[in-house]
């Protein structure tokens, strides 16, 4: 049973289910946000140009983590049925944006490094989740690419902060808000600690100015990162200690 402050409550599971599929549909919203800058009637396909975009980042960042995500769904499926599903969507998405980015991409050495570089970090878990015995290394990698990702808007915050500041934080609360709730309905750390990073960012970026925020935005990334690792080098204390 989740619990928060020392209550604990019942949830009922028709109730969690509901939220469980909301934050689904949440998530596929924010995934389908590349689409118009990748297939739009200005995106990097009619263009056959990356030149209006200011990192590919994003793309490679978001199907590594949704692959981790798979991964880890996948050793308890009856738990992570949503995560699983909406990640599962997620990786064929990100993997036709990331697909398109490196058929135009200029600087194609640097997209490559970063492409083995993800592959290679998936093996190596993969070895280690064997030898555990365990999937957790999975969950914990995308908590911190979770984080990571974090990062990714600081490419077009002055668009965001000029357009349309306001819906974003909103939206983006919201899908975190249900999510952090899921995850403690299931106890699932990997869920959670990056629910808590974002709607712990997001309350403080809608109290301060656009420019205020860019910087606060910044720091506190940073400051998710280093919980993120202090996290995974606690638990992989615990499991050697």
């Amino acid at each position: 049973m989740p619990s928060a402050f020392g209550y604990t409550w019942e949830v009922v599971p028709e109730v969690q289910s509901i939220i469980g599929w909301s934050a689904v549909v949440a998530v596929l919203g924010l995934f389908m946000a590349p689409a118009k800058d990748i297939w739009g009637k200005d995106g990097v396909a009619r263009l056959r140009s990356t030149r209006h975009l200011a990192t590919g980042f994003p793309y490679f960042a978001s199907f590594f983590n949704c692959l981790f995500w798979i991964i880890y769904a996948s050793g308890n499926v009856q738990k992570l049925l949503q995560p699983l599903v909406i990640n599962a969507i997620g990786a064929a998405l990100h993997l036709s944006f990331l697909s398109c980015y490196l058929c135009f991409v200029e600087e194609k050495q640097s997209s490559l490094v970063a492409l083995v570089s993800g592959i290679t970090l998936t093996a190596a878990s993969t070895v280690w989740a064997t030898l555990q015995h365990s999937v957790s290394a999975f969950g914990m990698l995308a908590a911190v690419l979770n984080s990571v990702m974090y990062y990714s808007p600081l490419a077009a915050v002055g668009t965001v902060v000029k357009e349309n500041w306001q819906y974003i934080n909103t939206i983006i609360a919201t899908k975190d808000a249900m999510k952090t709730y899921l995850a403690q309905c299931e106890n699932s750390k990997p869920i959670l600690l990056p629910r808590i990073l974002s709607s712990f960012k997001q309350e403080e970026l809608a109290t301060v100015s656009p420019i205020e925020g860019v910087m606060k935005y910044r720091y506190l990334c940073q400051h998710n990162l280093t919980l993120a690792l202090r996290e995974i080098l606690y638990r992989c204390h615990r499991a050697c200690g």
